[in-house]
């Protein structure tokens, strides 16, 4: 199944917030991925995103569910900042990971 969210109508043009992102993750996100659907977030209007809100939202899903973010997250409709932006959460969460990996391997 599939579920598409219009950002700009849930969270405004300027996604900003990360304690509101960190609750959409959490809430609602992760529940709808874990259980093996699909999420679109749909990006049209959004003119910018920032770190607390990415690193929030993506990289934290990054971070403590890769393969789910990976397999079932999908983004449309993205200005070419806006994309940039979240590669740059995709980034932080990864580099978050090796982090992670390295410190519980010692």
């Amino acid at each position: 199944m599939t579920r598409t969210i219009k950002m700009e109508q849930r969270f405004g043009n300027f996604l900003a917030d990360g304690a509101i992102s960190n609750k959409f993750r959490f809430e609602e996100v992760v529940p709808w991925i874990t259980a093996g659907n699909d999420i679109i977030l749909d990006m049209q209007g959004v003119t910018i995103i920032t770190s607390s809100f990415g690193n929030a939202l993506v990289a934290n899903l990054v971070l403590k569910n890769r393969e789910e973010f990976f397999r079932h997250v999908k983004f449309a409709n993205c200005s070419s900042a806006v994309r940039g932006l979240i590669q740059i959460a995709i980034n932080f969460g990864r580099s978050l990971s090796r982090t992670h990996e390295l410190a519980h391997s010692k």
